[in-house]
């Protein structure tokens, strides 16, 4: 096929044509697309979408599309669009287990950000109802016992907790209210100009209901 578009002869096929690994895909209709798990552990073809949100006011400070199903490399890029957009740094950041990484840790942490991130999946009932921990903090805690002994603490659990309350909400009106569950374009570049598109939607119809009800706040990113 690229010879026939360069407008040269097309090559003799070889004797014994290679066999396609039986695993391997390509998806004709989108090829920049993947197969993903989504919410429900169902095996999709799509893309990550990733959007950071103030903890204070709802407002997406910063969105994108990929076609990388983990989520833990989006985790710094979100944090450094957040910046970008606002010309502000967030004071902290609170994620999901999805997005822990020791280079995440380190990063946010280059950037003189906290970070509130699990190192692994919580549950929740177990957690609100574990004691919090007593004394002094261990000298050798690793990073990852350090937080999850932080998340026990009244105060790591109530911070933590803003995040259901935050970016949750968010993503719930964006699939109920504007019915933004699937995407209806192909390709990368017009997937993320869709959903930018119902982000920036979204943020006019929150600017709208509380016009002038809120006040300046720096802002505090809480990427999903």
């Amino acid at each position: 096929a690229a010879a026939e578009a360069a407008g040269k002869p097309a090559p003799e096929p070889p004797k014994d044509p290679p066999t396609p690994d039986p695993k391997a895909q390509s998806n004709f209709t989108d090829p920049e697309s993947r197969i993903m798990r989504n919410s429900d552990k169902a095996f999709i073809q799509g893309y990550n979408a990733q959007i950071a949100v103030d903890a204070d006011t709802q407002i997406i400070l910063a969105a994108d599309v990929t076609n990388q199903a983990a989520d833990s490399p989006h985790l710094l890029p979100m944090v450094d669009q957040v910046v970008a957009n606002t010309s502000r740094r967030p004071i902290g950041v609170l994620a999901d287990a999805g997005y822990w990484s020791e280079s995440n840790r380190q990063g946010l942490q280059s950037r003189a950000m906290e970070s509130i991130i699990p190192p692994e999946k919580l549950r929740h009932r177990e957690w609100r109802a574990a004691r919090a921990p007593r004394g002094r903090i261990p000298r050798n805690l690793s990073p990852k016992d350090r937080m999850r002994r932080y998340l026990r603490t009244k105060v790591g659990r109530r911070r933590y907790r803003r995040r259901q309350v935050s970016v949750e909400p968010v993503i719930g009106y964006l699939k109920t209210t504007q019915h933004c569950r699937q995407f209806l374009t192909r390709g990368l570049a017009a997937v993320r100009a869709d959903w930018r598109f119902h982000c920036a939607v979204a943020n006019l119809a929150k600017i709208l209901r509380n016009a002038g009800g809120h006040k300046s706040a720096r802002p505090s990113g809480t990427p999903r």
